[in-house]
């Protein structure tokens, strides 16, 4: 809580989320103001006026005027909690704290604020945070699919990138095509034009080829957001982008991110997939390169780690030392523990 310099206003926040405004004169609240989305932790007047700042557990900083009761500006301050918050003397500068450990120092600025400007930028925040495509996942013949994953703003933006990616390598595939067509078409007298420049896009992403443009597409996308994306491709795009992933484990580079698109791409569309007689080779091909390439992967870190083994063994012989002792101890500890608990629930079960 906090009172003005005139000692006519007193205002107050809570955990409630809101801010309440009281006169001094005869006690009555003036306004309750739903202030922010969390516990307001933090209020103070700004000096000589009927202004103040507010801060709360959501991690912003909002200035708020007292008489006509509106928000004046909004400011990100914190990525976590903010927990306190002061005002200078000549009301120019406002410093806040916050769990992320961190001071902001705000200063006031000579640029005039339009209150209907501030209100209709955060209105379209509001807007791209907005899901387009829902809340709900849905997979067509799957009502019931739960996933530990969330569908967010950034899963529908990886399935846009995806849909344009295949779009683009599907346009740039053709003009090979058909440049390759006029190059055998062409005698040996005739001039051969020359190749198809690679899209503005793909040249952004320094992709020489297709194939290296949706790898690069694919590594971009989060982990945590690569099932949503895929979730929401139409099943056409799904069998577009199935039968480019054999050329990509072929080459033997990402290969657990590729077999993880694809496997999660059978598991969801596994009934249209088998009925779709123009999959079935590309099914086949998946399956054989898949085996082979995670066979390779598992012989190599194998290899790697026995390698390891030996060369530990061998050092501690030469040294007449123990590596990873403190680890090795530690683990035993747990695991005597864990059999510890182990006897003691069986003993109470016999004993019942």
């Amino acid at each position: 809580m906090d009172i003005s310099s005139d000692s006519t206003l007193i205002a107050t926040g809570s955990a409630d989320r809101n801010v309440k405004i009281w006169g001094l004169d005869f006690g009555d609240c003036h306004r309750s103001i739903f202030a922010h989305d969390d516990s307001v932790t933090g209020l103070q007047f700004v000096p000589r006026t009927h202004q103040f700042f507010t801060c709360g557990k959501d991690g912003r900083v909002k200035q708020w005027d007292a008489d006509s009761f509106d928000k004046i500006i909004t400011l990100q301050a914190h990525h976590g909690e903010a927990r306190a918050l002061a005002v200078s003397p000549n009301g120019r500068y406002v410093v806040s704290c916050g769990s992320d450990r961190v001071l902001r120092l705000f200063e006031q600025s000579a640029e005039p604020l339009v209150l209907e400007d501030e209100a209709e930028e955060e209105r379209e925040a509001l807007d791209n945070e907005a899901l387009v495509t829902g809340e709900e996942t849905t997979v067509p013949g799957q009502t019931g699919l739960n996933l530990p994953s969330k569908k967010t703003v950034g899963s529908e933006k990886a399935a846009e990138q995806l849909l344009e990616c295949l779009e683009i390598c599907r346009e740039f595939r053709a003009k090979l095509k058909e440049h390759s067509a006029l190059v055998k078409a062409a005698s040996k007298k005739e001039k051969v034009p020359p190749p198809p420049q690679p899209p503005a896009l793909m040249a952004a992403y320094q992709a020489a080829t297709p194939d290296d443009f949706l790898l690069e597409i694919l590594q971009r996308i989060r982990s945590s957001d690569l099932e949503e994306a895929l979730l929401l491709l139409p099943f056409t795009s799904v069998c577009e982008l199935l039968s480019q992933l054999p050329a990509l484990i072929a080459r033997g580079f990402q290969t657990e991110l590729v077999c993880r698109t694809m496997i999660f791409l059978f598991k969801v569309h596994h009934k249209p997939i088998v009925n779709n007689q123009a999959l079935l080779p590309v099914v086949r091909e998946l399956q054989k390169l898949a085996v082979s390439e995670v066979n390779h992967l598992r012989d190599m870190v194998g290899y790697n780690l026995h390698g390891l083994q030996f060369l530990q063994r061998e050092l501690e012989a030469r040294e007449g030392i123990q590596l990873f002792m403190d680890a090795t101890l530690e683990k035993r500890k747990k695991d005597r523990q864990k059999r510890k608990k182990e006897r003691v629930a069986k003993r109470a079960i016999m004993m019942l």
